[in-house]
């Protein structure tokens, strides 16, 4: 690393790309997205398109650098060129989310497509993730998301295994594969996906694919919390909760929830909620919880009936029946069947 930063102190916008990646991830040196954020601007300056397209990834995420829509969709047309398929990538997740453009499903998946033929990996998994959901321009096909998966995840994108890993351990999807994908969340899981560790942790919890280990799964969940994985949080969260697989411990399972909270884990705000409702492990708040409530509500709509009882019925906030009916059908819409029929 030291001599690669001074080749680009000496002028190599390469460089300065290489160790912009390192910053990124902490390669030989402490992690800084805002140094990252810096050596890509300096390598796309010396027009470096993958500096380019890291700068774009940045500025669409925040990561070093205000988070700005419309300069992460120009850095990213720059840097979709026929060489460098990574910035087509990077512009089609822009159409797909009308990130610094009008929203464009259709172009998107043109150019994740793209990407894919050109042998980008993660052009592979986010064309994948369009066939395995459907969507604008693209039917649901699981097998054609599956070999998309696959070819992502030959090519070394763990999120393309975990993916591959969700669709085999789905009994509804018409492709189980339990041992494959225990075998898929474990590998992912070693090259620190921290949401395969997740994925892992559920497996030994119930013996899918492999035989049931509860200590292991344990070990799993917490890699996955340590690392920032919200689901990790939640369900070690609720193992302590209920006190089935593991002694009950309510203070831990507090602390759980509300880091899985923090980390934008909806279901970890949700039980956060109930906790402040029933005065379970924490002191009786109702009003704190329907702020847990709505915060789960605006990360997922499946649980906005929580907020949508609560207002029915005046509980940790003031009635509200038309609000209420809305939260209802938000819920509903969110696939929560019990909000369908209030």
């Amino acid at each position: 690393i030291i001599l690669a930063e001074r080749s680009c102190n000496a002028g190599s916008a390469n460089a300065c790309n290489d160790v912009g990646i390192a910053y990124s991830k902490g390669n030989g040196v402490e992690r800084s997205s805002e140094k990252a954020a810096a050596l890509y601007a300096r390598a796309c300056d010396g027009d470096i398109l993958a500096g380019c397209s890291n700068l774009a990834h940045m500025y669409s995420e925040g990561e070093g650098v205000p988070k700005d829509g419309a300069r992460a969709f120009e850095l990213a047309a720059r840097a979709c060129t026929s060489t460098h398929t990574e910035g087509c990538n990077n512009l089609g997740v822009a159409y797909h989310h009308g990130d610094g453009t009008p929203k464009d499903q259709v172009k998107a998946q043109e150019l994740f497509h793209r990407s894919c033929e050109a042998n980008d990996a993660l052009g592979c998994v986010n064309e994948g993730i369009a066939y395995d959901f459907g969507g604008v321009g693209v039917q649901k096909d699981k097998q054609k998301a599956a070999e998309l998966y696959q070819r992502g995840c030959a090519k070394g994108n763990l999120s393309g295994c975990r993916r591959l890993g969700l669709l085999l351990s789905d009994p509804k999807g018409g492709l189980t594969d339990f041992p494959r994908a225990f075998s898929l969340f474990s590998t992912a899981c070693d090259g620190n996906d921290l949401e395969s560790c997740a994925a892992l942790g559920r497996a030994l919890k119930t013996g899918q694919g492999t035989e049931k280990d509860v200590g292991r799964a344990i070990e799993a969940y917490a890699k996955a919390c340590d690392g920032g994985s919200a689901r990790g949080c939640e369900d070690l969260g609720a193992i302590y909760d209920e006190g089935k697989l593991a002694k009950k411990d309510g203070k831990r399972a507090y602390e759980y929830f509300e880091k899985a909270c923090g980390l934008k884990g909806a279901y970890g705000c949700s039980e956060l909620g109930f906790k402040f409702f029933s005065g379970a492990d924490v002191g009786k708040d109702q009003k704190a919880g329907f702020v847990l409530f709505e915060k789960a509500c605006r990360l997922e709509d499946f649980y906005c009936r929580n907020v949508a009882i609560c207002l029915r019925n005046g509980t940790g906030a003031a009635r509200d029946s038309v609000r209420s009916k809305e939260m209802f059908a938000r819920a509903c819409k969110g696939g929560n069947d019990l909000a369908c029929k209030p």
